[in-house]
């Protein structure tokens, strides 16, 4: 491979570069003499054969003159003589040949004739003093044209035209330029072999100093020393070259001999530093043990002064003796959150603060933080909100107690710094759980939520089952100078530190919070404008909880026509939030006056609305001033209404019953809350009708805890509505399995049991909870209040007299056939759940043994249940859509919401039967008809369930392979259904589809 130019060495470097020097020079040099002797050359032929051309044109003169060509070729012929002139004439005046002169074999003059304007001009010097005759001539083709004029008295007769050959000429140049080429070789040689020798004495130096550093590099000696060059920039580079090996060897010399006693010296310093940690150590034992004992000493004169204080209030005092022991107590809570502060301060500086990882509510936690400053906010004439978002999880697995302190901490000083307006706190759930936005990758947030992360793993989770959840404290109060957020979050520091500040304090309440979310693997961060407000956000990665407490069922909303009127629009916004959230129909409208013309449009136009939500203050016309226009209304006047409030002004609870109002919402208003009492007020306002159009009072309630195990929705939301008419809680569960979890973490009155249900049936949930009684029986019995014996009701589609024996062979007391009547349900529940009274001394084994003996009585007095065939033209049943609609407890479109409900879930059901009867799978075909069968017999689908029941004796006659022979008739069936049903509730959707559009352009945005 050919060596770049930059790779040479540097003698050869020098070298081609005065060669290519050398080179250059002489060759522009010969060129220069070259060109000069060819531009002599050339002028010396020209004025020769100018000359031959004018001696012969004087002598053709007379000739020409006379017309003796003959005599004119004979002066050309003298021409001959020459050997380079190939051909000569003699041309008239008018341009006609005269005379020629040709040498043998060339015919010079058959080339083209130069363009006269191409032809150069030479004018000789005359030594008579004439003026000079031009001549012409021109190079071409190796040839040169000579045009000379012939004159006789001053005037052109003609004129000789001579052709000359170059060839003679042209060899002699081509020799002269061999012979400077030589002559140039020659010049490099010399220029080389001088060279190399001119370049020993400034290359030799560098290529000893370069074969000096090679070997220093190598062998890593670096004793060795350059021979030192002469006095010039070579020198002075060998020069420092040595002087720096000089310093390397010093250094290596004391690198060497500080080694030979680091050994010595790390001993020392170890030493000194495990004194000091042992010093470290001991202080920091004495500070934990003064803490511990300044906690113990503090707080506990401190809970006596608080504890006899509040004894104190509830004795006679008169107003000053009151006040004094008010202020007392306020000071002594005050004092105690201080001491909170500074020792959880010194437990997160002291690294001695640990979190804890449980289960627990996240939506009750932030709503309790809300609801524990809402007073002192309302006080102010603050509006306090909370908004969780719904993608947000209700439970999550964390420290519960840290973030309820940060959360707290955050809320109390937002209502605690802004005089008006509002302080909303929302719950949002971010994309990525375990992102910092905006933070280095090497900052100490990123290193916690890296150590919080591998906290996770250890604790049995891992990142990516975690979600990110960020908390946003806004308030519309002062806001923060930039110049203060800069310390804001520092220990001890507060926003205004003047002796007259206004707001009391330690400065440690952020600076621990901030902490705090940093050692949960989060960042605290504050934007705040001046005159605009601030807003406190932090993000936490949790975990999902890993066991979900079972809660009480909430009522069925959906479809419920509702009419919000609130001015605030952030307030607005979050109810229209939750009461969409469960399903119900909202229209909002931001005052009184446009709730008012809302409500009796929706009357007149015949979609009246079931309830209202009205807020109490509101400007021109408020929430009482509203009410009674709507009882003046005939139309609207039956509205059921809610009033919503801060807080109660002295006689607006007598003024809200005078205007039929029974139920208050108090701000902050929780999700749950918010439901039940929707649903409730909806089971206040129905009252019974009878035959004759009179009203009666409906059967008292029985009060007890019931607990429904169904995994079907449709009949769930039956269920519901006809246990909350009957005046029992209820709590609903979708297997066996959660019911016997639930009948372990809660106590209940009654259990209603389906039979067929996936992952544990009725029958296997039931024999679990028979089991639990009987070891607690063995036990002694149990402590907490629970009944020994649980009654356990079958609910089941089967109607025959063998399922009933089935059912209380498995350990069921009774036993109840879907569909139920409203009278079914109450006449089982007052049996098996009769007043306090009748139980009065009677023990539960008997009280038992004398349900069930009453049960088999009814039961022995119906005689066996037969299940009648329903006609084959029967798709529906009336009496049964008919029967749902007669429960008012949740308003008139309870059918509608069941129906709507069997269209939503259904599909899917019979999808799975015919997969599963496809594929053989016989437990799965007898679910998923039994299933399907519930479903469609609830309205009154009695053809649909009678399918569904051939469906299921075959499975049990274990002919499953010939399912599938009756899937097409079966869903044939289930689409006539389909269609009828939804022919039912078409007008209602078309309806909701305009309100829901009148909705949107009412509702204000904020």
């Amino acid at each position: 491979m050919k060596t770049p130019f930059r790779d040479l060495s540097i003698r050869s470097k020098l070298t081609v570069m005065q060669l290519v020097a050398s080179g250059v020079a002489v060759l522009l040099l010969f060129a220069l003499v070259l060109g000069y002797q060819v531009f002599l050359l050339r002028g010396e032929i020209v004025r020769k054969v100018a000359s031959l051309s004018q001696v012969v044109g004087e002598n053709s003169a007379a000739a020409l003159t006379f017309g003796d060509p003959k005599s004119a070729h004979e002066t050309l012929s003298a021409l001959g003589v020459e050997p380079n002139v190939l051909a000569t004439r003699i041309l008239d005046r008018k341009g006609q040949i005269f005379a020629l002169f040709e040498r043998a074999g060339l015919d010079s003059f058959a080339t083209a004739v130069p363009d006269p304007g191409s032809l150069s001009t030479l004018a000789p010097y005359r030594e008579d003093g004439a003026p000079p005759v031009p001549i012409r001539y021109a190079f071409s083709s190796g040839q040169l044209r000579v045009y000379t004029a012939i004159r006789l008295d001053q005037e052109t007769i003609g004129q000789v035209e001579t052709v000359y050959g170059l060839g003679q000429w042209y060899r002699q140049l081509r020799w002269d330029i061999g012979a400077a080429g030589i002559v140039w070789m020659v010049s490099l040689l010399l220029a080389y072999l001088l060279s190399r020798r001119a370049h020993r004495g400034i290359t030799q130096p560098l290529l000893n100093l370069a074969a000096m550093t090679e070997e220093v590099s190598v062998s890593r000696n670096y004793s060795l020393r350059a021979r030192a060059g002469n006095r010039d920039e070579i020198g002075v580079l060998i020069d420092g070259f040595n002087n720096m090996l000089s310093e390397i060897q010093a250094r290596d010399a004391a690198l060497q001999s500080h080694r030979e006693h680091l050994e010595q010296e790390v001993a020392a310093r170890t030493s000194e530093l495990t004194k000091a940690k042992e010093d470290a150590e001991a202080a920091s034992r004495a500070k934990s043990q003064f803490l511990a004992n300044m906690s113990h000493e503090v707080r506990t004169p401190m809970n006596g002064v608080l504890g006899m204080t509040e004894l104190l209030m509830q004795t006679e005092l008169d107003d000053k003796q009151r006040r004094f022991v008010q202020t007392v107590n306020s000071s002594g809570e005050a004092l105690l959150r201080v001491i909170d502060d500074i020792l959880d301060f010194t437990k997160i500086e002291a690294g001695r603060m640990e979190l804890e990882t449980i289960d627990f509510d996240l939506r009750e936690l932030v709503e309790d933080v809300t609801e524990l400053v809402a007073e002192s906010a309302h006080r102010k004439g603050l509006e306090v909100l909370c908004r969780f978002a719904a993608t947000a999880p209700a439970h999550a697995r964390g420290d519960p107690v840290r973030l309820r302190q940060v959360l707290v901490n955050l809320v109390s000083n937002a209502v605690k710094f802004t005089e008006s307006g509002e302080v909303l706190v929302q719950v949002d759930r971010s994309e990525a759980a375990a992102r910092l936005a905006g933070l280095p990758a090497d900052s100490p947030a990123v290193a916690r939520s890296a150590e919080a992360g591998a906290r996770t793993a250890r604790e049995g989770g891992s990142n990516s089952e975690c979600f990110q959840l960020t908390f946003t404290v806004t308030d519309t109060g002062p806001g923060i100078e930039p110049a203060v957020l800069s310390r804001l979050f520092q220990p001890f520091s507060q926003a205004d530190s003047s002796t007259t500040r206004k707001y009391g304090g330690t400065g440690l309440g952020l600076a621990i919070s901030r902490q705090l979310i940093e050692m949960m693997g989060g960042q605290l961060t504050v934007a705040s404008v001046p005159g605009y407000g601030s807003t406190f956000r932090f993000s936490l990665a949790l975990r999902p909880a890993a066991d979900l407490p079972v809660t009480a069922a909430v009522p069925d909303l959906r479809g419920v026509r509702l009419l919000i009127v609130e001015d605030n629009p952030t307030n607005c916004e979050i109810l229209c939030q939750q009461t969409q959230a469960a399903g119900m129909q909202v229209h909002a409208v931001p005052d009184g006056q446009r709730g008012l013309q809302a409500a009796i449009a929706a009357s007149v136009a015949g979609r009246p609305y079931q309830v209202a939500i009205l807020d109490m203050k509101m400007p021109q016309m408020d929430g009482l001033d509203l009410a009674a226009a709507i009882r003046r209304e005939p139309g609207i006047a039956q509205l059921p209404l809610i009033m919503l409030t801060s807080l109660h002004s002295q006689g607006e609870g007598a003024a809200a019953r005078g205007l039929g109002i029974r139920c208050y919402l108090a701000k902050p208003v929780r999700r749950l809350e918010l439901y039940r009492r929707i649903g409730q007020t909806l089971r206040d306002a129905v009252t019974v009708v009878t035959d004759t159009g009179e009203t009666a009072p409906s059967s008292p309630g029985l009060g007890g805890r019931v607990l429904l195990a169904e995994d079907n929705p449709v009949n769930q939301a039956v269920a519901q509505h006809m246990i909350e008419a009957i005046g029992c809680d209820l709590t609903i569960v979708g297997n066996g399995a959660e019911a016997v979890r639930a009948l372990a973490a809660s106590r209940f009155d009654l259990v209603l049991m389906d039979c067929q249900m996936p992952e544990m049936d009725g029958f296997a949930a039931t024999a679990a909870i028979r089991a639990g009684e009987a070891q607690r029986s063995a036990r002694g019995g149990a402590a907490d209040g629970r009944p020994a014996h649980i009654p356990i009701i079958a609910v089941t589609a089967h109607a025959m007299q063998g399922d009933r024996d089935a059912s209380l062979a498995a350990g069921m007391d009774d036993h109840l056939c879907k569909p139920f009547s409203l009278d079914a349900l109450r006449a089982v529940l007052q049996r098996w759940m009769p007043s306090r009274s009748t139980e009065a001394g009677l023990p539960a084994d008997s009280l038992a043994v004398a349900r069930s003996a009453e049960a088999g009585a009814l039961s022995a007095k119906a005689g066996p249940v037969v299940e009648v065939e329903p006609p084959p033209s029967e798709h529906l049943d009336p009496s049964r859509l008919n029967a749902v609609r007669s429960l008012k407890s949740a308003g008139p479109d309870l059918a509608d919401r069941v129906i709507r409900l069997f269209l939503e879930t259904t599909p899917s059901t019979v999808a799975s039967l015919r997969l599963a009867a496809s594929s053989g799978n016989a437990p799965q075909v007898r679910l998923a008809a039994h299933s399907l069968r519930g479903c469609g017999r609830e309205l009154g689908a009695v053809r649909l369930g009678h399918l569904c029941q051939e469906i299921e004796n075959l499975v049990r006659a274990g002919k499953v392979l010939d399912a599938p022979s009756m899937l097409p008739e079966l869903e044939h069936e289930y689409e006539v259904v389909r269609q009828l049903l939804t022919e039912q509730i078409e007008p209602v959707e078309a309806d909701h589809s305009r309100s829901a559009a009148s909705d949107r352009q009412a509702i204000p945005r904020a």
